[in-house]
């Protein structure tokens, strides 16, 4: 039967009278130990808990929820009853012993497989890691989580990709379908990658600075504080990318004006990059031929060009200043300043390097 058993003894500490509790748990024929030591007779305040290394494995995810749990109960018998209901959800989510048919089955998968494709398995079989390789030789990685109710219900896939990994799922569907799925998936994605692949070699990608399959946007220099964001559609990837021009407004015009004015000569055929240059009229900086002190990317405030995720993308409009800035700095900045006002969620006042005119507005 689930329950528990208590012993108590007191010892002598250099500060107090600690009351130490030895609690003996158990739960699904299973016997777990529990010592509690409590500062203070009469309240769970302060108390700390330490157990067998088998009930640490069992919840090792739920630290936060029990010290939680040890500071708002009431006392002792309090804090077992919602420990033993912790420990009867944690046990119903790992402790389904599943019958030697299911082993069988999963390492019959593998062995149709092939085990050089597997590159990680859980010692209960319930997580898989495959690897694939697209046509360009770059390695992508499936993560399997397989459920109880495997084969009857699909497990959890995940990869890192432009779109979910969705296979269609019935019962008869094996580990070998689902990779063979993954690798038909991953020729899907050839010339998205192709084409990003050749905008981080050729030009110069502010963000991110460690793209990942998934990531299908690119932020690119274009001059001294112009740059331009794109997002590649994955389903789509020769049309034209969403583009959002960032910099100040005299810089950055003439490029949105030229890529508006010759949007329907964008050619499929060719790449994103040799399409982009061609309709912004201007030969996109690389690594390989500028620097980068050739462009000025930091913030002017903090002197960073990250501030957590977010990069510069306030400019001063004065042509002879053109410095970015974050606008979360921008606006700390102003509003710091008693001369600034304030309209809504719009703050306006001086540039701090020029003092020409400049707007921020709030930070989300």
């Amino acid at each position: 039967m689930d329950g528990y058993s208590i012993c108590s003894r007191r010892c002598k500490s250099v500060h107090a009278l600690l009351r130490v509790i030895c609690v003996c748990l158990r739960l699904q024929g299973k016997h777990y130990q529990l010592r509690v030591v409590m500062v203070a007779p009469g309240t769970m305040k302060g108390a700390t808990i330490s157990c067998s290394w088998e009930l640490k494995q069992l919840l090792r995810d739920c630290t936060n929820t029990l010290t939680q749990r040890l500071e708002e109960s009431e006392n002792l018998e309090a804090f077992l009853m919602e420990l033993q209901h912790i420990m009867t959800k944690k046990t119903k989510q790992e402790g389904v012993q599943q019958p030697a048919e299911y082993y069988n089955r999963l390492l019959n998968e593998i062995e149709s497989l092939g085990w050089e494709k597997l590159v990680y398995i859980a010692p209960d079989f319930c997580e898989l890691h495959l690897v694939a390789s697209d046509a360009r030789n770059r390695q992508h990685l499936l993560k399997i989580r397989i459920t109880p109710e495997y084969p009857h219900r699909c497990p959890d896939l995940r990869a890192d990709l432009p779109l979910p990994f969705e296979p269609k799922w019935t019962a008869h569907t094996t580990l070998r379908d689902v990779s063979q799925r993954f690798e038909t998936t991953l020729s899907c994605y050839q010339e998205l990658w192709d084409s990003l692949e050749e905008i981080d070699r050729h030009a110069w990608v502010l963000d991110p600075e460690n793209p990942t399959p998934s990531c299908v946007s690119r932020r690119i220099v274009l001059g001294k504080n112009a740059s331009l964001q794109i997002s590649v559609n994955p389903a789509y990837p020769r049309l034209l990318p969403a583009c959002v021009f960032l910099g100040a407004e005299h810089v950055i015009g003439k490029y949105r004006d030229s890529l508006q004015n010759t949007a329907e000569l964008w050619n499929p055929s060719r790449s994103v990059l040799v399409n982009l240059q061609q309709l912004i009229g201007v030969e996109i900086p690389s690594r390989m031929s500028t620097s980068k002190a050739d462009f000025t990317v930091e913030c002017g405030i903090c002197y960073a060009y990250r501030l957590g995720p977010a990069t510069p993308d306030v400019t001063c409009e004065d042509s002879r200043c053109n410095q970015p800035f974050h606008q979360e700095c921008l606006y700390e900045w102003l509003r710091s300043n008693p001369a600034s006002l304030q309209s809504f969620n719009t703050i306006f006042g001086e540039c701090p390097y020029c003092s020409q005119p400049i707007t921020a507005k709030m930070p989300a």
